[in-house]
């Protein structure tokens, strides 16, 4: 089975904060470098200054003030070196990124590949049929672990910044430069401005990667994280595609999803023309199949181009996905019909074209914190950039609530990078290295050792608990002799229970619990390894006792086992809020937000 668009979002995510790092990196590193070369023209700066008040043409005074910088051996030597540095600095950064990516990426893929295969065993075991991971499937993992680092390193080899046109990032800093001096030499600018506009234009255009056959750019993080969900999307198709193999079954469903982009052309590009339907994967005809569904029942590369034509059916940045249906047992999925179009501000915004706006102001909000980071590293004032980011995060939150979709706030953050470590020649020191390679420690790191060490060993904490075995306090341990077994339910003082309780009680046990809140008491729920049994019709008389579900646990240390499933889903959907919490055995939590439809 295909993964959801939740596990594929979790999945493009991971990455992404190593991408952005290196982006505020360069940024930071390019405006120091900029602000730098600024102690050599001062001279330069007074002297437009005083042609421009005596009149001079902005021609003659670049020509003026251009001799003096030429003539400056300081000056030309202070550049050559700063040139010098950032080329290799960028050289070497770009390597760190690309060794990093392919050890984080290769995790990403096999926990891809893992949650693909569960997928699919869950809907084998609905229709009472047994499935067995195939012997291809390992080799299957590794070769979309290779594709994918392929794929990513790709990415670095044409990154640059978008002004007027395309700069290659070798060649940024000198580029900067120049513009500053021809701005400076206007007699217009201080050096101050120019570094700021330096800033901003970085900022505004983030790092990007060109694909240069075709001219356009993308800015990296969003190529990374596409990049990733496509690789993650193809390989779950694959699994499948192995598993069906394996097990002699030849029908699959298309999903089906709101906003989906079309070209008009009725083929493997129109993904409006294709979801949604039932197709086989061999070249049978299935008539009695057909007949059932109402439709005749076409060969899925035909259709989709699935998995020859990259334009279609899980392609690049296709949202659609595709699983196993059980000839004369399944029953083909009834798709809620996309909403209206809405009004917003006078202007008519579909579905597609809400979320196109979406992307679109989530861009602007990552351009400005970016500009924020940036200016920090320079030590400079961001009162007014803070505002800005203030009133687009509150556009943004706005329109997300007009056109009724959930706001993506995951999209909306920025890895600060490490603006905040010494800049030393173009190479990084850290201040925050706990041991040397020598053995000695930096001046507070033992205390700090101590301190992790103290609270990594209290009882009651769910980390602790998972890595150390510390054990529950008094408190949880009263707790869970009221649980003792499954689907043993206990009512509490409210004051006496958190939700980070239940995440060490299932670090403890390796089950899920589950918490329902009215008032000043809390129930709580015990389930097994899977699941808590709580039924709709269960989940309904909570509700209707006017109980909240304040949240619930899933066994295990990562961040992917924090997905919610279609029952937790199903379950926040009948109670009257918009959210839930999901802890996993380490106190870490995912917010899982009510669908709207």
């Amino acid at each position: 089975m295909a993964l959801t668009d939740e596990q594929l979002e979790l999945l493009g995510n991971q990455l992404v904060p190593l991408y952005q790092e290196l982006e505020q990196d360069v940024i930071a590193d390019i405006a120091r470098r900029v602000k730098k070369t600024g102690r050599y023209t001062e001279t330069a700066e007074l002297m437009a200054r005083a042609l421009m008040e005596q009149g001079y043409s902005p021609a003659r005074i670049q020509r003026e003030v251009m001799k003096v910088l030429r003539a400056d051996k300081e000056y030309q030597m202070a550049v050559a070196e700063h040139t010098k540095e950032y080329k290799q600095y960028v050289a070497g950064e770009i390597s760190r990124v690309v060794a990093e990516a392919k050890e984080q990426g290769n995790s990403v893929v096999a926990e891809a590949g893992n949650m693909a295969f569960n997928a699919d065993l869950s809907l084998w075991e609905q229709a009472g049929k047994s499935l067995s991971r195939p012997s291809g499937f390992r080799q299957l993992v590794d070769a979309m672990a290779v594709q994918t680092s392929g794929e990513l390193k790709n990415l670095t080899k044409s990154l640059g910044f978008k002004n007027v046109g395309f700069t290659a990032l070798e060649n940024v800093y000198q580029y900067q430069l120049d513009l500053g001096l021809i701005k400076l030499t206007s007699g217009a600018y201080s050096w101050q401005r120019v570094v700021d506009d330096c800033v901003r234009e970085l900022a505004q255009s983030g790092l990007r990667t060109i694909d240069y056959k075709s001219g356009r750019s993308m800015q990296l993080d969003t190529a990374v994280r596409n990049c990733i969900r496509t690789a993650s999307s193809q390989l779950a198709g694959k699994v499948t595609m192995l598993n069906m193999d394996s097990t002699g079954e030849s029908l699959v469903e298309v999903s089906q999803h709101w906003g989906t982009r079309s070209d008009g052309s009725c083929g493997h590009s129109d993904h409006a023309y294709w979801p949604g339907k039932v197709y086989t994967i061999d070249r049978g005809a299935h008539g009695a199949e057909s007949r059932r569904l109402g439709y005749p029942i076409r060969n899925l590369e035909d259709a989709t181009g699935y998995p020859s034509d990259p334009l279609g059916l899980c392609g690049y940045n296709c949202r659609h996905t595709f699983y196993v249906f059980f000839e004369g047992v399944s029953e083909p999925n009834q798709w809620e019909p996309e909403p209206e179009p809405v009004m917003v501000n006078g202007r008519e915004y579909d579905y597609y074209h809400a979320m196109q706006r979406q992307r679109q102001m989530e861009r602007q909000i990552r351009a400005t914190k970016r500009e924020i980071e940036a200016q920090k590293a320079l030590g400079g004032d961001t009162k007014e950039l803070q505002s800005r980011l203030r009133k687009q995060t509150a556009d943004y939150k706005r329109f997300s609530a007009d056109v009724d979709i959930r706001p993506k706030n995951e999209r909306l953050r920025v890895q600060a990078g490490s603006s905040n470590l010494k800049y030393n020649g173009g190479k990084k020191t850290a201040n925050n290295v706990i041991i040397h390679s020598d053995g000695t420690y930096n001046k507070g790191a033992i205390q700090m050792i101590e301190n992790i060490e103290r609270k990594n060993n209290e009882k009651g904490n769910a980390n602790a608990i998972t890595h150390f075995g510390t054990g529950l306090n008094k408190r949880q341990t009263y707790l869970l002799e009221q649980l003792s077994g499954y689907d043993s339910r206990c009512v509490v003082s409210k004051k006496n229970v958190k939700l980070s309780d239940l995440s060490a009680l299932t670090a403890q046990t390796g089950v899920e619990f589950a918490m329902f809140t009215k008032g000043s008491e809390r129930l709580i729920i015990r389930g097994d390894e899977r699941s808590v049994n709580v039924s709709k019709s269960y989940a309904l008389e909570l509700k209707l006792l006017g109980y909240r579900w304040s949240g619930h646990t899933h066994p295990g240390i990562d961040d992917f086992c924090l997905m919610p499933s279609s029952g937790d889903k199903e379950i926040l959907s009948i109670f009257s809020q918009d959210c839930t919490a999901i802890y996993n055995s380490t106190g870490k939590w995912y917010v899982l937000e009510k669908e709207v439809y």
